[in-house]
Formats: C-alpha cells, structure tokens, sequence
C-alpha cells in the first residue's frame, strides 16, 4: 500500500495520508501508522483538527474552505462526533457540560434568516437543531443531545456542521476582542501610572 497524493491540495494531501494510515492498519498492513499511537487517537486527533481547521476558515471569512472541510468531516461518523463535541465545547467553553436547569435555551450566535426562500427554511432548521444540540449538553439532557446528533445522519447534517462552525468562530471572535480590549485597558493603565509616577 503506497501513501497518496492528491496533487498539491493541502488539505486533501492531509485526509489522504491520515485515511491510509487508519486503511492500512485496518487493511493489516504491519507499519504503524504512527509509532506508538494507537489507531483511535490518530483518527481523534485528525477529527479534532478538521475541526480546528473549518473554524479557522470561517474566522478568515475563507467560506468555501469551511465548507470543503465541514464535508470532509460528515464522510466518517467518528470525524463528525469527534468534531462535534469539539465544536460544542468551544461553544459552551466556560460553562460546564449539564450545568444549566431544564428549560434553558442555548441559541448558537447565527443570525437567523427572515426570508421565505427554500434556503432561508433550510438555514433556519439548521439553527433549530444546532439549538437542540447546544441546549442539550449545556443542560445534561440525553434525549436533546440524542435528537441533535440524529441531524448529522439527515439531509441538514451539513448545514448543522456549517451552524455549529459558524457559533465557534463568532465565541472565539469574542474572546480575541475581549482580550484586546483587556490589554488596551492594561496599556491605558499603565501609561496613566507611569506619568503619575
């Protein structure tokens, strides 16, 4: 079994080489795909890393780059799991997993779309079930999480992945202008304390 190469696209050459190497394994092939690293967490870290990669697409406004790999994600359950629970944690970062009551809605920050368009319906489920999802785990409640995860399997499972990177990137968006503002109030604070000093 020889390594692939798709010709120069980064992030194909990526999703080859870590697909050959859990396909060898799994073909019986006896190197290791990486010494000393079990199967699964190669194939976590990989998840993990789309992941990563679809919202730092998004946070660079790079759209077709963030949907490329949302696709990529959805063509293995596990990747989408995976990327699930890493998306929702960054989302929910802060706010340990069950810690919210019954009856507490967690919106994604996606602007919900007014038209009455097919696309305007399609995104607003998409933003329906992302909400399923989020409240779910911030409130512990298997049946939400259950219903949620059940999207990634349906015709909206690319728009819910899209939603959920989408939510990433505006949280993370957030703590980037918060620790600006924080250091501008540290250097504005500073400058008065010198000159007084």
């Amino acid at each position: 079994m020889t390594e692939p190469s798709t010709g120069g696209d980064p992030i194909a050459d990526y999703i080859a080489a870590g697909t050959w190497q859990v396909a060898s394994q799994l073909n019986g092939d006896p190197r290791p795909a990486a010494p000393g690293v079990p199967l699964v967490e190669l194939v976590a870290a990989r998840a993990r890393s789309l992941a990563h990669g679809a919202v730092g697409a998004c946070s660079t406004r790079d759209v077709a780059t963030a949907i490329t790999i949302a696709q990529r994600i959805l063509r293995s359950e596990a990747d989408a799991l995976i990327a699930v629970d890493v998306l929702v944690g960054i989302i929910l970062e802060g706010l340990p997993r069950g810690a919210l009551p019954p009856g507490v809605v967690i919106e994604p920050p996606v602007a919900r779309p007014t038209g009455t368009d097919q696309d305007a319906a399609d995104w607003r489920l998409a933003i329906d079930l992302t909400t399923t999802l989020l409240t779910g785990f911030a409130t512990d409640d298997p049946q939400l999480v259950t219903e949620g995860l059940a999207a990634l399997r349906g015709d909206a499972a690319l728009d819910v992945l899209i939603v959920l990177v989408k939510a990433a990137s505006a949280r993370i968006e957030s703590f980037v202008a918060l620790n600006g503002d924080v250091i501008d109030a540290y250097d504005t604070f500073q400058r008065q304390h010198l000159d007084q000093g």
